[in-house]
């Protein structure tokens, strides 16, 4: 279910307010529309680019340019429609829009702190395009407590070769039994460079991960001959985005560690079981080919028993946070959690819930900095309350309509048809003029988009 039928929505009540009073702002930059004084610029066609779906972006420019603007302005004529209503006062909308600022304000903290002070440099891109053109055959060895430094390769080979990560290229070489096969890119950045290190026969040293030590040998490799100027130049971009990433990455753990400590988060196990155990509970009532997407949502649980609600959860720095505050940010953004038994669904609990401190701790940070501001911000903050009111007004509209049709078979189609119609005659009393040659004119791209930032998917200690 998207964010627009999960959160709801009032009933209109009447069918047209128009001529509303959409706010007017001097703009710097250049301007593609402008409805009943509302001006619609370059930067924020560019941010409904972004969340625009692939089934749109995909389309010609023209063709897509043209049906994004046409969203902004339905969007911007029912948000107005939405503060008639003083729907803009409802605490929820304005809950979800912080919650969305607040994730601009960690984006922007992530460009000042960390990919501002990334640089990759042409001897690093050219020792990638090196190891990329070289495949090594490593045998891998897995131990639950350290080794004996006794162990000669000799030995080592007669030990039993664990596959190092699932979607590794395993082979049965002819001399040395089975071996993962390594190309540049298929590990971490440190691991990596420790392999492609080692000469050939050469036991690594043991290296601590996931809970066991591990020991790896370089047996053979496969080195490209043939390494031109012309691939190099080719391939250049490619990689230096590969090593920027890994710097960021590595920046971004260590910056998010520094800010983290002072925190001194704390979980309630109380909470965290009463959480995970009503999470499993629920569970067992949806079919198992379900569970397996792993973010269920979790209906009438926020109306349903206050006292778990209120449940404390988390302590960190000057806060305590509740399940009711877990619950509010899984609505918003479900992260997976593992439903294969009670513990996992703990586990799960307790790393979305590190996210989801991690994320506002980060935007405590940037806040403090001054970066609510800014004004990708501002546009970002406008950009959600307006789809927000939008979204109530068109499912107040359609709750409206439901309520008045007698044959619900043929509901789907007849509600677009009414609301087609609806938004027809909202833009005929409405004022707007549309400058194409600077709509298009908009140069986007649908990859390395800015907004979809984030400083680690997964839960950094």
């Amino acid at each position: 279910m998207s964010l627009k039928d999960r959160y709801g929505l009032l009933i209109l009540g009447t069918v047209l307010m128009l001529h509303f009073g959409c706010e007017r702002e001097i703009d710097q930059v250049k301007i593609i529309a402008e409805v009943d004084g509302r001006k619609i610029a370059v930067d924020e066609f560019v941010l409904a680019y972004e969340y625009a779906p692939t089934s749109i972006t995909q389309q010609a420019d023209k063709i897509a340019y043209d049906q994004i603007l046409e969203g902004i302005i339905d969007r911007v004529m029912l948000a107005g429609v939405g503060r008639q209503q003083g729907i803009e006062a409802d605490q929820q909308i304005n809950r979800i829009v912080d919650y969305y600022q607040r994730a601009a304000i960690v984006r922007e903290l992530f460009l000042d702190h960390i990919r501002a002070g990334v640089q990759v440099s042409d001897d690093e891109k050219r020792q990638a395009y090196q190891r990329g053109k070289k495949t090594l055959f490593v045998k891998h060895y897995e131990f639950d407590s350290l080794p004996d430094n006794q162990l000669t390769t000799g030995k080592l080979l007669e030990l039993e070769h664990s596959p190092m990560l699932e979607g590794l290229k395993t082979i049965d070489h002819p001399k040395y039994g089975p071996v993962d096969l390594i190309g540049w890119n298929d590990l971490r950045a440190e691991l990596e460079s420790i392999l492609y290190k080692l000469e050939l026969g050469q036991p690594s040293e043991p290296i601590w991960d996931t809970g066991k030590y591990h020991l790896f040998i370089v047996m053979d490799n496969e080195q490209e001959i043939l390494l031109t100027e012309n691939d190099y130049v080719t391939k250049q971009a490619s990689i230096a985005t590969v090593i920027r990433h890994r710097k960021e990455h590595r920046l971004a753990f260590n910056y998010v560690r520094e800010i983290m400590a002072p925190q001194q988060l704390r979980f309630k196990s109380g909470g965290l079981k009463k959480l995970s155990d009503y999470l499993w509970q629920f569970c067992q009532k949806i079919p198992p080919e379900l569970r397996l997407q792993q973010t269920i949502e979790i209906p009438g649980l926020i109306n349903e028993d206050t006292g778990l609600l209120k449940q404390a959860l988390a302590d960190f720095g000057d806060y305590s946070w509740t399940i009711e505050d877990f619950i509010f940010h899984y609505s918003v953004k479900p992260l997976p959690i593992n439903y294969t038994n009670r513990s996992s669904v703990l586990a799960g609990v307790k790393n979305a819930a590190a996210i989801y401190i991690r994320d506002f701790v980060l935007s405590e940070q940037g806040l403090s900095e001054g970066l609510a501001e800014r004004r990708s911000v501002k546009k970002e903050r406008r950009y959600w309350s307006e789809q927000l009111l939008a979204d109530r007004v068109r499912q107040e509209i359609y709750t409206d309509f439901k309520d008045q049709v007698t044959d619900s078979t043929q509901l789907e189609k007849q509600f677009a048809d009414y609301y087609a119609d609806y938004l027809s005659t909202l833009r005929g009393f409405s004022e707007s003029n549309i400058d194409t040659s600077v709509l298009y004119s908009v140069v986007t791209s649908s990859t390395g988009l800015s907004r979809k930032i984030n400083f680690v998917s997964t839960l950094l200690p």
